[in-house]
């Protein structure tokens, strides 16, 4: 199997190592690509940095809860 390049043969060695060398600075997540924690720390953490959501999403509406 050859790669593109090294960084590609680093990712696909830590598909088979489990290495996840990215952590989330706000909760435990850790993740194998820097874009994967970038990613999952904005949809996991907007809800505890912005908590009416009118903050992270200008154009969002609060829920009214019934």
């Amino acid at each position: 199997m050859s790669f593109l390049n090294e960084n590609t043969l680093i990712l696909h060695e830590r598909s088979h190592t489990g290495e996840q060398p990215y952590k989330c600075d706000y909760c435990a997540n850790s993740q194998s690509v820097l874009f994967e924690i970038f990613q999952a720390s904005i949809t996991t953490n907007s809800k505890v940095l912005f908590p009416d959501n009118s903050k992270a999403f200008p154009s969002a509406k609060p829920k009214v809860s019934s």
